[in-house]
């Protein structure tokens, strides 16, 4: 699941930076005196603590497993037992089940399939899966779609890290494990750790001065973010050039690409091949230093598996109201359209989900 993020190279392209929560966009320092410190040993400070208690603190999250470090592309972020946040002017939740079914699209139990059968279900065409019994009861019990977002599965039998069987199903943010009668969330973002290395590949990492805000504006009425069903996104654009230093130049594929989250890899990362560049468009390496290269001499960019955890936070604009030609580097736009049903337009490539914009408007 581990992906590099270059940071060299020639880059052109528009994508939309978000985060959830936030709405002030200077920096904020890392302040130390309402530090908790827990069993893990980690402590908890600053925004990530006050989103931590007031959205189900350790029944929901777990204790924290690393110290906030920088990530690959410039974020203060954190990992939990249960969870990962990002900082990007509020705090954004890393799609722990995108990343935890990665490996496994293929399997059965996470391929899209038809509605079920009964009164009791429901279905969401959104990821193609359906919700009953005792996880659709715990779902609606906890603000479902806002908390844990689609469910990414059917509802499986599946061997956990105590050597016991569960019935379980995975969603955008959660897993559920039906123990009992009662439905226990899993330790995805222990898993998700023990993938990247483990606690002793961020033992040592430096904390990052403040969390990081780029940009300021007026109060938002949605937020930076996206709505729970995808309805709107708001973000902030950026295009980012070749500063001339470095090897051969890159540049991105076509379509741009929008971005809601982070890497969450702790900087630095070593290159080995094209791959997502911090803001999300995937680029290829160019064969001489030529700053705009024929498309002969770009090697081709890695597909984004629709399953991969960048997909769940990587979407490519399309449709009516998409127009970036007139968009401005760092200005926030605000755009209205939904998440492109299987088949509803022409494929847009492997860069992520595709999503169909009616409206752009820019926020002042």
């Amino acid at each position: 699941m581990r992906q590099a993020v270059s940071l060299k190279g020639w880059l052109v392209g528009l994508v939309i930076l978000l985060a959830t929560g936030g709405l002030a966009f200077t920096a904020l320092a890392m302040r130390t005196e309402a530090n908790m410190t827990f069993a893990s040993g980690q402590k908890l400070s600053g925004p990530f603590a006050d989103y931590w208690k007031g959205n189900g603190g350790v029944a929901r999250f777990g204790q924290p497993l690393t110290g906030v470090y920088t990530t690959s592309d410039g974020y203060a972020a954190q990992i939990f037992e249960r969870a990962a946040f990002v900082y990007d002017r509020g705090v954004l939740e890393y799609p722990v089940g995108w990343a935890a079914m990665s490996a496994r699209c293929t399997e059965p139990a996470f391929e899209r399939t038809a509605q079920a059968n009964g009164s009791g279900n429901r279905y969401f065409p959104t990821t193609g899966h359906n919700l009953s019994g005792a996880f659709l009861d715990y779902w609606n019990a906890h603000n479902g779609l806002a908390t844990y977002g689609y469910p990414l599965s059917e509802q499986f039998t599946e061997k956990l890290g105590d050597s016991n069987s569960y019935t379980v199903q995975y969603f955008e943010r959660a897993r559920f494990e039906l123990q009992g009668t009662g439905v226990q969330l899993g330790l995805l973002g222990s898993e998700l750790l023990a993938s990247q290395g483990g606690a002793a590949a961020f033992a040592n990492l430096p904390t990052p001065a403040s969390y990081q805000a780029q940009g300021q504006t007026q109060q938002q009425q949605n937020g930076i973010g996206h709505a729970p069903d995808y309805s709107w996104v708001v973000g902030r654009v950026n295009k980012d050039t070749w500063n001339g230093t470095g090897p051969a130049p890159m540049r991105p594929s076509f379509p741009p690409s929008v971005v809601s989250g982070s890497s969450l890899l702790p900087a630095p990362v070593p290159e080995s091949q094209p791959t997502p560049l911090p803001n999300g468009v995937i680029v290829g390496h160019a064969e001489h230093s030529d700053v705009s290269p024929p498309l002969r001499d770009i090697k081709p960019r890695p597909p984004i598996p629709e399953c991969s955890p960048q997909a769940g936070y990587t979407f490519v604009p399309t449709g009516p109201g998409w127009d970036p030609t007139n968009l401005k580097d760092g200005e926030y736009v605000r755009l209205t359209g939904h998440l492109a049903a299987p088949g509803e337009v022409q494929s847009m490539g492997d860069q992520g989900r595709v999503y169909v914009v009616d409206k752009v408007e820019i926020v002042k």
